[in-house]
């Protein structure tokens, strides 16, 4: 069935994820289909992953949180913390949000500086080189690793 994702890194992280036990749906995951990359349950949570493989632009101003980069990427992450956001206010504690974007953003200070304040609503930034082979190996095992670590019910 992965072969057919038309998004061929959502592809690799769900064979990658199901390979560690993590059921994903037979159903092909479209934009059609799917509001994120990729969308599962786990135990008594939905999980929703972006991954967005956009490096830094080679010209600086354009990584900045309003310019045409860094405002697209700042974009990725709202969408699921916004997800995850509504579910706090709810009281609902049933999704976990993961956003997978390139390392190199992890040094950029309007990324940096919102991770802890994601991880309050349930809702991961997690850095890669996409051009490393296992990518889709070490974030799966992050993914896992953060799922199986979940035990916050108050949150």
């Amino acid at each position: 069935k992965y072969f057919l994702y038309p998004d061929k890194d959502a592809a690799k992280l769900a064979f990658e994820l199901e390979n560690l036990d993590i059921n994903i749906p037979n159903r092909i995951m479209t934009s059609l289909s799917f509001d994120s990359d990729l969308e599962f349950n786990h135990k008594n949570k939905k999980v929703i992953i972006e991954i967005t493989t956009r490096s830094l632009s080679t010209v600086y101003q354009a990584n900045f949180k309003h310019q045409a980069v860094g405002g697209n990427i700042r974009a990725h992450i709202f969408d699921i913390y916004r997800k995850c956001v509504t579910d706090k206010i709810l009281n609902k504690n049933d999704i976990m949000g993961f956003v997978v974007l390139s390392r190199d953003w992890q040094t950029i200070k309007h990324i940096n500086t919102i991770i802890d304040e994601c991880k309050l609503v349930n809702c991961y930034i997690l850095f890669t080189s996409f051009l490393d082979q296992n990518w889709s190996k070490d974030i799966a095992k992050e993914i896992v690793a953060i799922l199986e670590n979940d035990t916050r019910t108050d949150l």
